[in-house]
């Protein structure tokens, strides 16, 4: 199990603040003195904190896992193609991957891009079209204006499907100036 210490400081921890500071006005309007109002405030804050933590944790570890697998994914293939070409167009610069995760009877896809040219951002297209196990085509996608900033990664797209991706091809066009 993979740590990610951006779950422990999310927009949603800022309700577990909420009610804290809810609890110690209710403590002080209620006339409890200093001493209790510290002592129990420092642990309500401590079990608010930690339950958000874990739901949080809970809910988004998979998202979170997948995302940083898929993104490394994207690095070994770009650093793979790459390793012996003399990258030349700005469409050598480019990789995709597309990922499928079985979820009980159905794989979600995810579709990643990146942009690895430091200097120069990416406007154009990119296709990609997607197999089964035995070759046929189970999904042809084409996604137009696509805008990736110099190094930029990201998710472009998501879906479900009840067939596993075994291998997918891409090509990017660039616009025409």
């Amino acid at each position: 199990m993979t740590f990610y210490p951006e779950l422990l400081a999310t927009p949603f921890h800022g309700i577990a603040a909420a009610l804290w500071i809810v609890a110690v006005i209710g403590m002080l309007a209620g006339g409890y003195d200093r001493k209790t109002v510290l002592k129990s405030s420092a642990g309500a804050a401590l079990v608010l904190y930690g339950a958000a933590s874990i739901f949080i944790y809970a809910v988004s570890y998979d998202a979170h896992h997948m995302e940083a697998r898929m993104l490394q994914s994207l690095d070994d293939l770009h650093a793979e193609t790459t390793k012996d070409l003399h990258l030349i167009r700005p469409v050598d610069h480019m990789a995709a991957k597309v990922g499928s995760f079985r979820d009980e009877d159905i794989y979600r896809i995810t579709v990643y891009v990146g942009n690895y040219n430091e200097n120069k951002a990416f406007d154009g297209s990119l296709y990609v079209k997607m197999y089964d196990a035995q070759g046929n085509v189970l999904e042809e996608k084409t996604y137009k204006e696509l805008h990736l900033q110099p190094g930029e990664k990201k998710e472009l797209d998501r879906m479900t499907m009840e067939t596993e991706v075994d291998r997918y091809e891409f090509r990017y066009e660039p616009d025409l100036p």
